[in-house]
């Protein structure tokens, strides 16, 4: 399966959606995260909030295609704080313009103490420490040639892959969440850096 890395665009919403759902429904910090909540109104939401989500001109979005198949076979968003070495992505792209673009709001369904808790931990660890998909070479060589620190948090499956590109665990956010059965487990999101080409020397 060739894969191809490319600019996500507008009509690209839905299968996005369907990927992030897909990936993410069984894992018990989505399910403490929205409880009780259905595949398809957890995959309604999404599809409903991709307008704002797209039209943040502060998020960059990639995608991975399957040549073979023309499907798309996993995404990214990237922010790129205090620097303009993302590019400067300009009004509402390819959004077509009978689409309302509302400012992103809280997702219908989802658990605010829980979430507010894990962003303050996030927030925390972050300030305390100031597969090869094509996301991460393109990332990292980006960061690289523009001298900039990369942040990034990862589920424990992924922390091996971030390692090979030169990520250094920082921290860990342990919350207890439920599983679908309702067992009490936690769940463990690591923090990593990768610090900036020249601070390495």
């Amino acid at each position: 399966m060739p894969l191809l890395l490319q600019d996500v665009v507008f009509a690209d919403g839905p299968a996005i959606a369907n990927i992030h759902t897909s990936a993410f429904f069984d894992d018990p910090f989505q399910q403490a995260l929205f409880p009780n909540m259905s595949f398809e109104k957890q995959l309604a939401g999404m599809n409903d909030r991709w307008p704002s989500d797209f039209g943040d001109s502060s998020l960059f979005w990639k995608k991975v295609v399957d040549t073979e198949s023309g499907e798309i076979a996993g995404y990214s968003k990237w922010a790129f704080g205090f620097t303009d070495a993302g590019g400067v992505r300009e009004g509402r792209g390819d959004i077509p313009d009978d689409v309302e673009l509302k400012i992103s709001s809280t997702s219908e369904g989802r658990d605010d103490a829980f979430a507010e808790d894990f962003a303050k931990k996030v927030t925390e660890v972050r300030n305390r420490v100031l597969g090869e998909r094509p996301q991460l070479p393109w990332a990292t060589e980006l960061a690289d040639e523009k001298g900039l620190t990369c942040w990034i948090q990862g589920s424990p499956a992924a922390v091996a892959l971030y390692k090979k590109f030169g990520f250094k665990v920082e921290g860990e956010i342990v919350s207890m969440c439920r599983d679908m059965d309702g067992v009490k487990a936690p769940h463990v999101s690591t923090l990593m850096m990768r610090l900036q080409k020249t601070e390495e020397l």
